[in-house]
């Protein structure tokens, strides 16, 4: 990474705005055009990029992410002291949790981030929330909650998909404990009868 750029991001960290869910929220209703929008969590604070500092998307997507952690008072919000850590933080976070083995097939493919520039994904995010125990207290009831929450979501009558894709399909199954599955949402093709929906 130039010096430029680390310096500029250790004296401007991040373009941070709050509020902004709201006011589209606010800006969604009144169109008579909506049909459906779908948004996150009104605590979440926009992070958007300096000027010229490159491909950082997957950092500022973490600190939106632990915007709404901070905010909302989630599980781990004690890990970052009221604030969000920098990009140089957040490097530090994910080269930490590879040298715990966590997900270091990351480390296997950027060959490091620890000061550059390089893009992180899914893996660096997935090792990085790890590291910082983002997990319930008994394994294996994160994932069954995780499901619930998305179970729940497609049986209410507020979610519809947007059709109109020339691929659209989205399936969604349900497996109990016994084996057996019970279908909760299909959505075909716009090709088929919306009728099917």
């Amino acid at each position: 990474m130039p010096d430029w750029l680390a310096a500029l991001l250790r004296t401007k960290g991040e373009i941070k705005t709050e509020g902004v869910v709201p006011v589209l929220k606010q800006l969604l209703e009144q169109n008579n055009t909506t049909k459906y929008a779908y948004l996150c969590h009104e605590s979440v604070q926009h992070i958007s990029k300096l000027k010229l500092e490159g491909g950082f998307c997957g950092y500022r997507n973490i600190q939106m992410l632990i915007s709404y952690i901070i905010a909302t008072g989630f599980e781990g919000q004690e890990h970052f002291q009221g604030r969000l850590p920098t990009i140089f933080e957040i490097q530090d976070f994910i080269e930490n949790a590879w040298d715990r083995g966590i997900n270091v097939q990351g480390r296997v493919e950027t060959g490091g981030i620890r000061g550059t520039r390089k893009y992180i994904g899914t893996a660096e995010a997935q090792a990085f929330c790890t590291a910082q125990a983002f997990s319930d207290k008994k394994a294996g009831e994160s994932e069954a909650r995780l499901l619930e929450a998305i179970e729940t979501y497609f049986q209410t009558v507020l979610w519809r998909p947007i059709v109109g894709g020339i691929n659209t399909s989205v399936d969604f199954e349900n497996t109990n404990f016994s084996g057996s599955t019970k279908p909760i949402a299909q959505i075909v093709s716009p090709q088929e009868s919306e009728s099917a929906l």
